[in-house]
Order: C-alpha cells, then sequence, then structure tokens
C-alpha cells in the first residue's frame, strides 16, 4: 500500500471517527462537546430525568448551527415527571487557575412552552451542593421572569465561587430577550478561581451574546470574583451541565442546542461553534435515548474497505492496525 493511499485511509477513519486522531486534531479545543453524528459525542453522561418522564431527545440537521454536523433536539415536558434533559461533562479534575473561552447556541421553537425558569447551561465543582447547600445555585445561563407566576421574558447569568464559601452574584443580560425561532450565540471567556474579590488571582467571567442572523457581538456581562468552588484543602473541578431543566409540569419545552465547546482561544471556540466541522468523536455517554452509532462506524468501515480493495488491487497489501478512539473517563457529581 503507497504512503498516499495509507494517509488518505487514516484521515479517512478519523474522520468517521474509527480511528483516533491526535489530541490537537480539534484545532486546539480543550473539550468538543459537538454532535459529528446522531449518538456520537465526547459528554460523559446523557442524564433524562425523572423516571417515568415524557421528554424526547433526537438529533436533527435543522436547525442547526454551521460549526456542528448535527443538533440536539430537546423536548421536556409531557406529564408532571419530565424535568430535565443534560449532557454532563467534567471538563477540569483541578479547575483552579484555568483560563480558557467557552461557545454554544441555543434555539427556542415557535410552539415551545416558557416557563417562569428554564435553565441551559450550569457550572459546578464538586463542591457546590457540600459548601452551597443542597439547592445552592451553580454558575448558571437561564431564562427567567421575576413575577413567579408569568413566563420567562429575559436571560439571567448567576455567579458563584469561594474558598469554603458561596458568594453569589446575579445578573440580567441587558437587551436579550427570549427570543424564538433564531439561534442564539454565546462567547465566554472564564478564569477560574476561588480567590475572594479584589485578590490578584480572583475569577473573571465574561460573556457576550448575538442574535442570528446578526453577527455584531453584544456584551452580556463581565465579573470580576470567585467563579469556582473549593475548599482549603482540596481544588474544585468544573462540570458542565448542557440541555434544557425546567419545573415539572406536563407542556412541552422545545430546544435546539449547537455542541459545546471549550478551547484556549477566542478564536478556536468561535471558530469550532459556529463555523467549522464537528471533530471525531466516540459513541456518547450513557443515555435514555439516542439512536445507535453503528451506522456512522460502517461508513468508516466501508471507506478502509474500499481502500484495502484499492491497495490490493496494486498488488501491495500491509497489516493495518486501527486504534479505538480515546475514551474520557467517566465522572460525575
Amino acid at each position: 500500500m503507497t504512503a498516499r493511499v495509507l494517509a488518505l485511509l487514516a484521515a479517512l477513519l478519523v474522520a468517521a471517527g474509527v480511528l483516533a486522531g491526535p489530541a490537537t486534531a480539534a484545532g486546539g479545543l480543550v473539550f468538543d462537546g459537538r454532535w459529528a453524528a446522531p449518538g456520537l459525542d465526547n459528554w460523559d453522561e446523557t442524564i433524562i430525568l425523572k423516571p417515568g418522564n415524557a421528554n424526547r431527545l433526537s438529533y436533527v440537521r435543522s436547525p442547526r448551527r454551521p460549526g456542528s454536523a448535527y443538533s440536539a433536539d430537546l423536548l421536556v415536558g409531557g406529564n408532571d415527571q419530565s424535568e430535565r434533559i443534560v449532557f454532563l461533562k467534567t471538563v477540569f479534575a483541578d479547575a483552579e487557575g484555568q483560563d480558557d473561552w467557552w461557545a454554544w447556541s441555543s434555539y427556542v421553537h415557535a410552539g415551545s412552552a416558557i416557563p417562569n425558569s428554564l435553565f441551559v447551561v450550569s457550572l459546578f465543582s464538586k463542591f457546590n451542593e457540600s459548601v452551597c447547600g443542597s439547592r445552592g445555585p451553580a454558575n448558571s445561563l437561564y431564562m427567567t421572569n421575576p413575577d413567579p407566576n408569568r413566563p420567562a421574558d429575559r436571560w439571567r447569568y448567576v455567579l458563584v465561587g469561594g474558598k469554603g464559601s458561596c458568594h453569589v452574584r446575579y445578573v440580567d443580560v441587558p437587551g436579550l430577550a427570549v427570543v424564538r425561532q433564531h439561534w442564539i450565540d454565546f462567547s465566554c471567556h472564564f478564569r477560574w478561581s476561588s480567590a475572594p474579590v479584589g485578590a490578584p488571582d480572583t475569577g473573571l467571567s465574561q460573556c457576550w451574546y448575538r442574535v442570528q442572523p446578526s453577527t455584531a457581538w453584544r456584551p452580556a456581562f463581565r465579573d470580576s470574583g470567585p467563579n469556582l468552588v473549593s475548599t482549603d484543602e482540596v481544588p474544585g473541578t468544573l462540570s458542565v451541565h448542557y440541555g434544557l431543566y425546567k419545573p415539572e409540569a406536563a407542556p412541552y419545552a422545545h430546544l435546539d442546542l449547537s455542541g459545546l465547546v471549550v478551547a484556549g482561544t477566542r478564536q478556536q471556540a468561535e471558530r469550532a461553534a459556529f463555523g467549522g466541522r464537528a471533530a471525531p468523536a466516540r459513541p456518547g455517554g450513557a443515555s435514555t435515548g439516542g439512536p445507535p452509532a453503528g451506522l456512522f462506524i460502517a461508513a468508516g468501515a466501508a471507506a478502509g474497505l474500499a481502500l484495502l480493495a484499492l491497495a490490493a488491487r496494486n498488488g501491495r497489501r500491509r497489516s493495518l492496525f486501527l486504534k479505538e478512539p480515546p475514551r474520557t473517563p467517566r465522572g460525575g457529581m
């Protein structure tokens, strides 16, 4: 088999998720939470609650952002046990001092019910519950309304952090309503820290947003202060819940999500989330729904067999050893 054919075979198998590519194949991404195909992702777990729920999860080609091959289509509701569909990832085992960019998009469908509160992104450490209480907040982006009897009409972010303490702040995103049938892009810069306000190494949380088709970014908020919960003895981990979480009720809330990505620079994050190609991925984490990835893997295998046949016709055969894609250890709170 010629070197050229071997290289082409490897490229096709990497694209299909059969052969493991280098760790930097996703353009330097810290975490690639896009969906290259239904059921193929890098999330640790998919959580669908509560028992007896009528939630529905699927993967769609439309609507979607250019950065993702598929969107996750989330319908949460149908009965009083229907509470959430969230994707879980532990991004950092030790988040203290990590400095990175996060990017994602959400799309509210025209017929979606809008409850009083609807969470999309929550970022937390394993100490959030023990330090802040069982119902203590996490760093979260959500839709809400100050009137508990009315549907959400704005977006809000809650910030929380501290070393053995729970310093909480709330900020409304200026000018951003609950928009239907338009992608809302978010681009955020975080320096994770449990150090107090005023300390030179305290945290930084800064986000921008835009509503498609606009390409102009608008400031959402900027906060200097602790955004990670840790203890004096143990640094804080950092996990993300990405999905749809609402009060238990029958009316369906209907959102689509693009893949969430974490990168070292703003350019890397935004290019991957809003304009790049989804990187190779392994079959998704444990889930109560979602189609199998067999068709996707079979496509990669078919590509490999076709190139092996080509090499055989050239009269040159060699052994080819395929490695499985790297598997992220399953973790969680």
